[in-house]
């Protein structure tokens, strides 16, 4: 992340253009670079400028332009001004973006893979931009019938936003932001922000196997001597005590056995919870 440039950069240098006549002349001498597009709609006719292959557009501005119905395809997009352009139908196959200013940007019917995002912004300073741009890009995702897309794109959205708390943690501390930064972190670790739900099975699955080695590791300080002797007894009670089934044939006899039990009997109840909310997060949000 360091290694990213920012992509809030406002202001370029480039030969002004106010037409689409222009721009094509404008590419036949200088390729796609360093130009400036001032007309309010990029609706190109000619073929050359709906289908666009294998360019590297670099310092060019299309800002406060409305782009329609265009193709880009294995593009590389270098240090452009976006700054509110409203993209109608476009696609955009296999392209990358570096250190574009995507301020204030919609998209809508259009094709898009957040991930072609993934090093355009250097989330320490350009975190305002990615959270409204990702926002945009989810709700086309969404409109659109890209599922997929609309994970993405929330998900990179939430750590987004997570980098915008941790910027503003920086500038002026705050308890209640760091608490909030924290419990981003953990929803992030567990779940991805409730996109990566594998991530709740496999946290649930090394907490589970860490209790079952504990009871069977400490069965004497625990259940005190002969309740639990081989391993497959210690993976039987942890079961029944996650679980919440509690049968009670086995029950711990001291004191720090009961806090570690107690504390076992939590990760179910926890998971199950965190488990069932995500999924309904996410009918919710298909909604």
């Amino acid at each position: 992340m360091g290694s990213k440039r920012s992509a809030a950069n406002f202001n370029i240098e480039g030969r002004r253009l106010e037409s689409e006549e222009a721009l094509l002349s404008h590419i036949k001498d200088h390729g796609w670079k360093e130009f400036l597009y001032y007309p309010q709609e990029f609706d190109p006719s000619t073929p050359a400028l709906r289908r666009i292959k294998e360019a590297t557009i670099q310092r060019s501005s299309l800002s406060k332009t409305i782009v329609k119905g265009v193709s880009f395809t294995n593009c590389d997009f270098i240090d452009c001004l976006f700054i509110g352009t409203e993209f109608i139908n476009c696609e955009f196959t296999d392209c990358s973006f570096t250190a574009c200013n995507m301020y204030k940007a919609k998209a809508s019917e259009c094709l898009i893979d957040p991930e072609q995002f993934k090093n355009n912004f250097d989330l320490r300073s350009d975190s305002n931009i990615a959270i409204g741009w990702f926002h945009a890009l989810y709700r086309n995702s969404l409109a659109t019938s890209q599922p997929s897309y609309a994970r993405n794109s929330l998900y990179r959205m939430r750590v987004a936003e997570r980098n915008q708390i941790a910027r503003e943690i920086r500038k002026n501390f705050s308890l209640w932001k760091t608490v909030l930064y924290s419990q981003s972190m953990l929803h992030d670790a567990i779940s991805g922000y409730g996109q990566k739900t594998w991530r709740i099975l496999a946290a649930f699955s090394l907490l589970t196997s860490a209790a079952v080695l504990i009871n069977f590791i400490f069965r004497n300080e625990i259940f005190g001597q002969g309740q639990v002797s081989t391993f497959l007894q210690a993976l039987y009670f942890t079961c029944v005590t996650v679980s919440t089934v509690g049968f009670g044939d086995v029950t711990p006899k001291t004191e720090i056995g009961r806090l570690v039990v107690s504390l076992e009997a939590l990760l179910g109840p926890l998971f199950f919870t965190m488990a069932l909310t995500e999924v309904a997060g996410r009918i919710m949000r298909r909604d």
